[in-house]
């Protein structure tokens, strides 16, 4: 072929031309968002009665950003990480949260989880119709891409990002990429003077996907591949890379804005026990990602038996097992694969890269995040797996007589996925059939077993169920203990206390043999001990226990001991207690008793005139007067009544007067410890001049 003929052969057909030639006609292109609608429809008409359920209550509920449309609550979404208030976890995702403030305030949804659903499911059907027209135009052929789409929409492996209200943030950064890729594709085939109006798209699309979830960040690399493999080849650059570095700066501006908003270098961001990847090193990290990966293919081609969870240990770490062998060969051949096709079927590679890039950024092979594995993350890369399988059956059966052949298996696959999609949305229906059917799913997670204690402790408000929710419990506690650093999970271990503690109660309320209520009293102390004694080292990990996570331990330390008959750790106990929340009145009341029961009742007086004094707790108060009664006040002067005939402390009382003056100053030292200086200062001056003390 001579030069001019190699020209005249590059030389594009217009942009009508091309487009009508793919395209069929309105009704058909009607009847099949129709039919796509309707599988949506069926596969997920069910979720609706979905609860809010796993992350949903600290995202949606307890964050006040969402209660009312106010500039405030404005200004906070865009500056502050995607957890707040409930958890300080580098992530940064204000579209997403812009959206269940639409969700809560603005529509008026609140605490009713069916108008989220509402939304997620429409956020679904328009993903589907780009996959549908993205595939449509890469294939040109009207049913490979309905074919994609349909089996796409009714994916089981989809569940966890359309079922579940806070895998909105896969679905909005899906959109974003689906719809940039989308406009790109039309901004080549557009005529000269609708191209900028598609490229604005391809912007604006491109913020959606980095401002709803940080996987959104692939898009500039997939908008370059598909111009590599699809489009130009690799001399793409030489024409393509002004836009390429355009596409890019919705990404750098959002980076800088997440450097801001998130410390994005806090220590110990992420815990071995939601993704064990963390502790291990590069090399075995890296190949226990990978096989990782090798469960997510197993997953989408046969996903009978799904999971929320895969925490520590439901995916060990690789050591070259069977099990890691077949995923790692698995997935080397799907690379060596997708290689082969880049010269050869350009649609299929494209897809296959399309998969693993879109899963890339939460794969744990570049650095190490959040979580091992989970099913939410793979909503687009299960789009581009699909992609690739039908296209690969397309050529198979690429003539008419072997169409119906296509269609026939497409029909079976989307009603199998709609049925096990339907299924899959009732264990979403509430937190105890989510983490039974989890539990059975993922029996190794330690998060599974937990999660389903607290599903069942929650479930039966009599709590004659606790022996369950305690086996449940200590199985997740056994199989921590082979966590390389147990401080990493330490929440387990007081959740078992609270339930021995109270197992104890139920059988002390229901006749059980004292040897059974100590028990569980001795488990609970236990238990709770151990917590305590890990408490330093779990500061630095991920959601560590707060001043008040450590006094209610330490409280529930003071009542186990005690029922124990052991009141001075009791009161050692309760002391540490409001040490850590010192106008909390309730520790002040269990080291009183603690006390009385040690027998030195002088020194529960002074601690119940303390806590009455920083806490105003008129209970306590009511306590004090009942000691003072019951012979702690020889003179029998400590109480007076006043002009309006209310009984109160009498401080011309000798024994009265020396605890206000004891207990004056522990106060004062507690305003100054807790930085308020001036009531300290005031508390001391209050307490010469008032009740004389130091005269």
């Amino acid at each position: 072929m001579t030069a001019k003929g190699r020209r005249q052969r590059q030389v594009p057909e217009p942009a009508a031309e091309r487009s009508a030639s793919v395209l069929p006609a309105a009704p058909v292109r009607y009847a099949a968002y129709a039919l796509l609608a309707l599988v949506v429809v069926a596969a997920y008409a069910n979720s609706f009665s979905s609860q809010f359920v796993f992350d949903n209550n600290a995202i949606l509920l307890d964050d006040p950003r969402l209660h009312a449309v106010t500039w405030a609550h404005m200004r906070d979404i865009f500056t502050r990480g995607y957890w707040w208030p409930s958890a300080d976890l580098p992530l940064y995702r204000p579209l997403t949260t812009l959206s269940y403030l639409v969700n809560y305030a603005v529509l008026g949804n609140t605490d009713r989880p069916a108008g989220y659903h509402a939304v997620n499911l429409l956020l679904h059907a328009a993903n589907i119709a780009l996959a549908f027209g993205i595939a449509h135009r890469l294939s040109k052929r009207f049913w490979v891409a309905f074919s994609i789409a349909a089996i796409w929409a009714a994916h089981p492996l989809l569940t966890e990002a359309v079922t579940n209200i806070v895998g909105r943030a896969d679905l909005l950064a899906a959109l974003g990429v689906l719809g940039a890729l989308y406009c790109y594709i039309r901004s080549h085939d557009a005529p000269a003077r609708y191209r900028l109006r598609w490229q604005i798209g391809v912007l604006v699309a491109a913020v959606v996907a980095v401002c709803s979830k940080e996987s959104g960040a692939i898009l500039p690399a997939i908008l370059i591949l598909y111009d590599v493999l699809v489009g130009e080849g690799f001399g793409a650059w030489k024409t393509r890379w002004r836009f390429w570095l355009v596409t890019a700066v919705p990404l750098v501006l959002f980076l800088l804005a997440r450097a801001i908003v998130v410390d994005t270098n806090a220590p110990h961001t992420f815990s071995s026990a939601d993704n064990p990847i963390v502790g291990a090193g590069f090399l075995q990290g890296r190949l226990t990602a990978f096989a990782v990966l090798g469960r997510y293919l197993a997953l989408f081609f046969w996903p009978s038996v799904l999971s929320p969870d895969y925490s520590f240990a439901q995916i060990p770490l690789a050591t070259g097992s069977a099990v890691d062998i077949v995923a790692w060969l698995a997935v080397a051949s799907l690379a060596v694969l997708a290689a082969v096709l880049a010269t050869r079927a350009r649609g299929i590679a494209f897809a296959l890269a399309f998969a693993f890039l879109a899963l890339l950024p939460s794969s744990n092979l570049l650095f190490a995040s959040g979580t091992i594995m989970a099913e939410r993350l793979m909503y687009l890369p299960a789009l581009g797996l699909t992609a690739a399988v039908v296209t690969a059956l397309a050529l198979v059966a690429d003539d008419k007589r072997r169409l119906p052949v296509l269609l026939g298996v497409t029909g079976v696959v989307v009603l199998a996925g709609t049925v096990r999609t339907f299924e899959r949305n009732r264990e979403w229906r509430d937190e105890l059939s989510l983490w039974t059917a989890a539990v059975a799913a993922a029996p190794g997670s330690f998060k599974t077993h937990s999660a389903y204690a607290e599903a069942l402790y929650q479930s039966d408000p009599s709590r004659a169920n606790l022996d369950r929710v305690i086996a449940e419990q200590e199985q997740s506690l056994a199989i921590l203990a082979a966590l390389p650093d147990p401080a990493e999970s330490i929440k387990p271990m007081h959740e078992a206390a609270v339930y021995n503690l109270e197992r104890g109660d139920w059988l002390r309320a229901h006749n059980g043999s004292e040897d059974e209520v100590l028990a569980a009293y001795t488990q609970a102390a236990e238990h709770e001990r151990r917590y305590l004694s890990l408490l330093d080292r779990a500061r630095t990990y991920p959601n560590a226990p707060s001043a008040k996570d450590e006094s209610d331990a330490y409280l529930l330390l003071a009542t186990a001991t005690s029922h124990l008959a052991d009141p001075v750790a009791a009161a050692t106990a309760a002391r540490a207690s409001r040490d850590r929340q010192p106008f909390e009145s309730l520790a002040y009341r269990t080291e009183a008793s603690a006390l009385i029961s040690a027998g030195r009742p002088d020194e529960a007086a002074l601690t119940l005139m303390t806590g009455f004094m920083v806490s105003g707790d008129n209970a306590l108060r009511t306590a004090l007067l009942g000691l003072y009664a019951a012979g702690l006040d020889p003179d029998r002067c400590a109480a007076k009544e006043n002009d309006r005939g209310v009984t109160i402390l009498n401080d011309a009382c000798a024994i009265v007067h020396r605890h206000l003056c004891a207990a004056s100053a522990a106060v004062a030292a507690i305003y100054d410890h807790t930085g308020k200086t001036a009531l300290a200062a005031a508390t001391r001056t209050s307490a010469v001049t008032q009740f004389a003390c130091g005269q």
